[in-house]
């Protein structure tokens, strides 16, 4: 990544904080590689929320964001479970391919290091519909999630805690966005982000 300039970048589930982190800048042109709205920051306020689920209603008079929330949380718990599992074929129908491909690749950057993520005890406190949009003839939905969990890493071949704290949980924000093709079809996660710090 250049220095001094903002890039999207997707993470890895929570589970995954500590694994690398691909940048996707060259993905940004594609918007359903985007996990947020361009012009502004992730996390930023979205002015036009309304505006966006509107747009996505006339569709879809059915979308309900509390709903969707909550069944987005349900896919957060279950990615997370799927990638302690280092299996995301549970979840991967869920997915874009580009998404699945990613975490993927961290997945198998990590068996290389020998390293095991850990995602523990983990809370989900709260889940929101942050932003929603259409774009080149697609729904795109943010869910922001706020949890806690212990997060780790392990050195598979001496047992020994590499990254994270193996007792000590924290707490984090991710914003997790969701796309399909306009009206009422099947989610799929395209994007993982968190914060700057």
């Amino acid at each position: 990544m250049t220095v001094g300039t903002s890039v999207e970048r997707v993470a890895p589930p929570a589970a995954a904080r500590h694994a690398v982190v691909e940048d996707v800048a060259s993905l940004e042109r594609r918007p359903e590689h985007r996990g947020h709205r361009l012009d502004r920051p992730v996390g930023a306020a979205d002015e036009d929320l309304p505006g966006g689920l509107v747009a996505i209603r006339v569709m879809d008079s059915g979308f309900d964001p509390a709903r969707f929330a909550e069944t987005a949380r349900d896919v957060f718990v279950r990615v997370q479970v799927a990638w302690n599992a280092r299996d995301l074929s549970p979840v991967r129908a869920e997915l874009t391919d580009e998404l699945a491909a990613s975490l993927e690749a961290d997945a198998a950057r990590l068996r290389t290091l020998h390293r095991l993520n850990r995602l523990e005890k983990l809370n989900v406190q709260a889940s929101e519909v942050t932003e929603a949009w259409q774009e080149s003839g697609r729904d795109f939905v943010t869910v922001r999630f706020r949890a806690s969990g212990v997060d780790y890493t392990v050195d598979e071949t001496t047992g020994a805690v590499v990254d994270g704290n193996a007792s000590i949980p924290t707490s984090f924000e991710e914003y997790w966005t969701f796309t399909r093709p306009v009206g009422p079809n099947a989610w799929r996660l395209s994007a993982i982000q968190q914060p700057p710090a």
